[in-house]
């Protein structure tokens, strides 16, 4: 397989396994049909459309997918790593010193963003809500390699508020 970079986006995203992972976290989420699609913002015709592979679902309504279901987006949408991410919360502060590779300067751009957002909107987030995004901008940014873009940011909270 060549480059990441020199691929098209068809050989990148695993277009063809999606409705398969779509099974597989409607069957684990324990919800009806009607349920899971209330949950990501679709109808549920439009979520069976996507379970069985007669339309492509958008990177929105998997982003939604990863989001409120704790998937890893690049397990989803790349097929590779776990499919679901653990998200323990602790009041005890993080030492950050044993994870050399952590890029705190992304981090902060992304938290700076985001606020700067919600102070720009009618938007409430919850804290859990809010550390959910925060890890899923930051798993995005750091593997599509780009900067902090706010329309990203913008568009990632009016998905998950």
């Amino acid at each position: 397989m060549s480059d990441i970079k020199n691929s098209s986006p068809t050989e990148v995203l695993n277009w063809p396994e999606i409705p398969g992972k779509l099974k597989k976290i409607i069957q684990d989420s324990g919800l009806s049909l009607p349920a899971f699609a209330k949950k990501v913002g679709v109808s549920r015709n439009t979520l069976v459309s996507y379970r069985d592979g007669q339309t492509s679902p958008s990177i929105y309504f998997l982003a939604k997918v990863c989001m409120e279901f704790s998937v890893s987006n690049v397990w989803l949408i790349l097929g590779k790593g776990e499919p679901y991410r653990s998200i323990e919360y602790s009041e005890t502060p993080i030492d950050l010193s044993g994870h050399p590779n952590l890029n705190i300067v992304l981090l902060q751009e992304i938290i700076e963003a985001i606020e700067e957002s919600l102070n720009k909107s009618d938007l409430e987030l919850a804290s859990q809500k809010k550390a959910q995004l925060i890890s899923l901008l930051y798993e995005h940014f750091v593997e599509t390699n780009k900067t902090v873009n706010k329309g990203t940011v913008t568009r990632y909270l009016k998905l998950v508020a």
